[in-house]
């Protein structure tokens, strides 16, 4: 009986090894053996965390957010460029250089989350949708919000009124910019160093905490945190900054043509 129990010992941690060695297919979510280094469903190499977030410690997240920070901040202060169009053109330009200069000691990193290794439209054409609808959602609870409490206040879009194209710097600066900028940031930089620290759950908690915090608001807490956590999720889940941008692009571009041309005529 001894020798029997022996036996079965060994079975089940032989077991339990052989199903810890088993690996998933990121894209098709085939099981495979440990020797095996491709899907044997769809011939996809197998992925590893250190081939894409390394082993990077918790601080090196640190410096991009507080130069962001501190960033914003003397922005809000100092009003570089005054407070119309080119204000809000310093701010972006300030933002985007910061940005690109954490992503170039990221390159190695960059190019496997910037584009998805497979386009997925049963993805893609949901946020066609969804974005938009959740933007016409927040922008009127907002109005409905400040109206109510703050007597009314005035737009973004209003700081674009003396531009040469008021809506094309509006969408430039307002949609464009922060869908690739802040993309590259906390889902790109931020994300893929965190990520070397934290788990994949943690991150995307991290990285959303992150996102919200930096844009000094209280009150569009309410719906930052959960449209940050939204873009997060989508980049763990497809390892790629692609359908977030999409999806931030669409959100503030709904956004600045609710301003512009006001909401009624969408209805």
């Amino acid at each position: 009986m001894v020798k029997n129990r022996y036996k079965n010992r060994v079975k089940e941690r032989h077991d339990e090894t052989a199903v810890a060695e088993n690996w998933h297919c990121m894209q098709c979510g085939a099981e495979n053996r440990a020797p095996q280094t491709g899907c044997t469903a769809c011939g996809t190499p197998r992925f590893t965390l250190d081939d894409e977030f390394g082993k990077k410690s918790v601080y090196s997240v640190l410096p991009l957010y507080f130069v962001l920070l501190f960033a914003i901040i003397y922005i809000n202060l100092a009003e570089p460029g005054g407070s119309g169009w080119r204000g809000e053109l310093w701010a972006a330009l300030i933002f985007a250089g910061i940005t690109l200069a954490f992503v170039f000691f990221d390159l190695r990193d960059f190019s496997k989350y910037i584009f998805p290794s497979r386009f997925r439209w049963r993805v893609f054409l949901p946020v066609l949708l969804l974005a938009p609808l959740f933007s016409f959602t927040v922008t009127q609870s907002a109005n409905w919000v400040n109206h109510t409490f703050f007597s009314g206040y005035a737009t973004r879009i209003d700081r674009y009124a003396d531009a040469p194209q008021p809506l094309l710097y509006a969408v430039l600066l307002t949609a464009v910019f922060p869908a690739v900028f802040e993309e590259l940031a906390f889902r790109g930089v931020i994300f893929s160093r965190g990520r070397g620290a934290f788990s994949l759950r943690q991150t995307v908690w991290v990285s959303s905490v992150l996102f919200t915090f930096l844009h000094l608001s209280y009150i569009s807490f309410v719906w930052v945190f959960p449209f940050a956590w939204v873009l997060g999720w989508l980049r763990a889940r497809y390892r790629t900054t692609f359908y977030g941008m999409c999806i931030h692009f669409l959100h503030n571009f709904t956004a600045v043509l609710l301003a512009h041309y006001g909401y009624d005529n969408f209805l």
